[in-house]
């Protein structure tokens, strides 16, 4: 590989690993991480590039079995949903399937949660 103006000639990793290390060619090996840094920057663009460039659109990657939920349904449902589905958000939806809003399922579990710690006082309560 040709040398990038750092003083050191850029060699793949595994190159560098199998030889013993890098320090075998580097002038100096101050200079490595900054130029192994620089190189996995170079690569790190490029695959970006590459991505922006993609001309793949949306319908050839969405999920077309959306799991979604309604204002009315019950949150042990919903909760039983996301549970079997493995989501961390579920769209809510009205009757004719227009967007409302997205339930997080951190908020639906707290919220069952509350529940459970309301029915726990209300039998505490009757019991004394």
């Amino acid at each position: 590989m040709p040398d990038k103006g750092l003083g050191v000639q850029l060699v793949p990793w595994s190159a560098a690993a199998h030889r013993g290390g890098p320090s075998d060619r580097c002038v100096d090996p101050q200079v490595w991480p900054i130029a192994l840094n620089r190189q996995l920057e170079e690569g790190f663009h490029l695959a970006v590039d590459l991505l922006a460039h993609r001309e793949d659109a949306a319908a050839n990657v969405i999920t077309t079995d959306v799991a979604f939920c309604r204002p009315g349904d019950r949150l042990n449902d919903v909760w039983a949903t996301i549970k079997e589905r493995g989501l961390k958000n579920i769209p809510v939806v009205d009757q004719e399937s227009k967007p409302l809003g997205v339930l997080n399922a951190k908020d639906v579990l707290l919220s069952l949660l509350q529940d459970v710690e309301y029915e726990e006082l209300a039998h505490r309560i009757r019991i004394n």
